[in-house]
């Protein structure tokens, strides 16, 4: 069900909602660390400062490197032994039984020196960092590129 501005049942008489949705106990909107970097990164590229934008894009990136998945056993849920392994690029380590195979390194700084190179690193972040949150269809239209992509 897609999360993303959908009126609660509720609001109907407080809000002009003209349709009956569906509805879900969610009635305030979440919004993630990540996801305000994101939009700041993209303020910063509307207004031309692509070094600034490309520093809060690997602000993401390295607090992803902080953090992955370990392998846990399906039956008992106890992390167990994985040949799969964490490479943090980041910070120049190895962690072991990772759930899978997870290399994270920052964008360098050469992707911002042009307007082409920080808009694609910021898309790539977004659709990353955002997946399977409901934001995808709302940034490829709002970029103006969503029949290309999804034509793709």
């Amino acid at each position: 069900m897609n999360k993303k501005d959908i009126p609660r049942k509720a609001d109907k008489g407080s809000l002009s909602v003209s349709t009956e949705t569906a509805s879900t106990a969610k009635n305030f909107h979440l919004i993630r660390f990540a996801d305000i970097l994101l939009w700041y990164a993209e303020a910063l590229i509307e207004t031309g400062d692509y070094q600034k934008a490309g520093t809060y894009i690997n602000k993401v990136r390295e607090r992803a490197s902080q953090f992955y998945l370990k392998a846990a056993d399906p039956n008992t849920m106890k992390e167990t032994t994985s040949p799969y392994v964490m490479e943090d690029l980041v910070h120049g380590q190895t962690g072991k039984d990772a759930a899978s195979n997870y290399r994270i390194g920052l964008w360098p700084s050469a992707q911002f020196s042009s307007k082409e190179g920080v808009i694609e690193a910021l898309r790539f972040e977004r659709k990353l960092e955002l997946a399977l949150e409901g934001h995808r269809w709302f940034d490829l239209a709002r970029w103006g590129i969503a029949g290309e992509e999804i034509n793709n």
